[in-house]
């Protein structure tokens, strides 16, 4: 039996325009990726992809971390490196 609209959470309904009004953020994608200088670690890679993913950094660090430990750490230290290198810092 499928659930009708008014059988669904009022806040997650579909509005007319096609917008849920719980809408989650989307990145601005615009925005270049930078690496972070106020939220830094080591070199403010992590940083600079949470701010770039509107995420939280710290949530962002045990993120990379636990899929850095899962991969056996060798990926995850490698792409660290590569994005160190490649991505330019913040102005």
């Amino acid at each position: 039996m499928s659930a009708g609209p008014e059988t669904l959470d009022p806040g997650l309904r579909q509005t007319r325009a096609g917008a849920s009004p719980k809408e989650a953020t989307m990145p601005d994608l615009k925005t270049p990726l930078r690496r972070s200088r106020s939220d830094r670690m080591i070199a403010g890679v992590v940083g600079g992809l949470a701010k770039y993913l509107g995420i939280d950094p710290t949530l962002a660090r045990v993120l990379y971390v636990a899929g850095s430990v899962v991969s056996v750490a060798f990926p995850g230290i490698l792409v660290y490196v590569v994005l160190w290198v490649i991505v330019p810092k913040e102005e």
